[in-house]
């Protein structure tokens, strides 16, 4: 009765005091009692329906008292919040015009980030689009309050809480906030390490769902340049980028224009960007270059692994790579084998990383393969001033001995980091 006093009340153009009311019936929808919280939503959504615009002002504190009740254990308290919820969206995205209250409505819903129901923290994550779609630039004075709560969602259990919140980030940043993004993630990824083994793919690869995949690498390798106090953890992040820039769907366009860079001087840029962070990681670099069929640059970076400490883990690396060598990115690199004369440098540079790799799968993969063309008699009869002769003049707005100081470079400082660390850990042994 009282609810339909209230629908006749606004018919007829009378005065409601929704504020008033909708602070009484909140605390009730985070009631324990199901009945009184069953009520208590149903009265939020039917002021959302009669009320509308004048609703507005009040609208943070019932997306407080309606978002909690969406993970009731009670499907009909789960149902009664969802048919609130959405009538709440339905009324901020139509209502443009009117006052919002925007600072007390982000404080509302990235409370609900932490909250430890999955359906409330995926409700709460969607609002953030919702706030997008309907004021963008007034919600980049909040960006401050709502990425750090974001962020720590990228270690949610729930995947779907994770791509909506990598969703949500890459929505509102897309402009002038775009950089601090990608630099706030390096940070939380460096803080986090687990989180970077067990989700850095994950992570990486609902970014390029949503943003360009060419200024995302560009940006991971800007920042990472600058990271040269940790290595190591560079390392890691770019092993990661590599593997997925060699096998995602998503970065097809970015491969195609590195397979131009020997012809294409409009990529070189490209391709230096990214050489200059994936130096951090010898195997990533070696593989960028052999997806950008720069063969020559390739087989000088295989004679410079020989130079470095040589250890399992590096094996690893290179093993990886060999089996990636097999895979359909490669199929370019495979034909060309068939053209010695043409690629010369290709070949040499696969039959190094035969000489480096012991007796192993990998050594056996790459040997049949490199067994199954009869051209290494005709590379051992052909004269060096031959080669040079055949091969093809390369990249020359590229300054590869530079690009080669770079690398030995970086290489330098992945060794003194390592023996940094271990003289440190010498000392605590020392002093335990």
């Amino acid at each position: 009765d009282f609810l339909n006093e209230i629908k006749i009340a606004t018919k007829s153009g009378k005065e409601v005091d929704f504020g008033s009311m909708i602070k009484i019936i909140i605390p009730h929808c985070i009631s324990g009692d199901e009945n009184t919280k069953k009520t208590a939503l149903t009265w939020s959504n039917t002021f959302i329906s009669v009320g509308k615009y004048k609703i507005i002002p009040y609208s943070h504190e019932l997306v407080g008292g309606i978002l909690p009740a969406l993970s009731h254990e009670s499907v009909d308290i789960q149902e009664k919040a969802n048919i609130a919820n959405g009538s709440l969206q339905t009324l901020i995205t139509t209502s443009t015009k009117e006052p919002f209250p925007l600072d007390s409505f982000v404080q509302a819903i990235t409370i609900q980030f932490s909250n430890n129901a999955v359906n409330t923290r995926i409700a709460a994550i969607e609002w953030v689009l919702i706030l997008h779609a309907r004021a963008p630039v007034e919600l980049k004075d909040y960006l401050d309050d709502i990425f750090p709560p974001l962020l720590e969602t990228l270690t949610d259990d729930s995947e779907l809480v994770v791509t909506l919140g990598l969703e949500s980030m890459s929505k509102i940043a897309e402009e002038d906030y775009f950089f601090q993004l990608i630099n706030k993630l390096v940070a939380l990824l460096k803080k986090q390490p687990t989180l970077l083994e067990t989700r850095g793919v994950l992570i990486i690869r609902q970014l390029t769902q949503f943003i360009s995949t060419e200024r995302l690498f560009r940006t991971f390798a800007n920042i990472l340049q600058e990271q040269n106090e940790d290595p190591k953890f560079c390392a890691i992040l770019i092993r990661t980028l590599n593997i997925i820039l060699l096998t995602s769907v998503e970065l097809e366009e970015i491969r195609a224009k590195l397979r131009t860079v020997s012809h294409n001087e409009e990529n070189k840029e490209l391709f230096i960007t990214l050489y200059k962070s994936w130096c951090y990681c010898p195997t990533s670099t070696l593989s960028l270059c052999l997806l950008s069929q720069v063969y020559q640059h390739g087989y000088e970076l295989v004679k410079k692994f020989v130079e470095s400490d040589i250890n399992v883990n590096f094996l690893v690396e290179i093993d990886k790579l060999v089996q990636l060598l097999e895979s359909p990115i490669f199929t370019n690199l495979r034909i060309h084998l068939l053209e010695p004369e043409e690629h010369p440098f290709l070949l040499k540079c696969l039959y190094a990383l035969l000489m480096i790799l012991p007796q192993s799968s990998a050594f056996e993969t790459l040997h049949k393969r490199l067994s199954g063309i009869s051209t290494i008699g005709l590379l051992h009869t052909m004269s060096e001033a031959k080669i040079k002769m055949k091969q093809p003049p390369g990249p020359k707005y590229i300054n590869f001995d530079e690009l080669l100081k770079h690398f030995t470079h970086f290489q330098q400082l992945s060794h003194n980091h390592k023996l940094l660390i271990q003289k440190k850990n010498r000392q605590k042994l020392s002093n335990n």
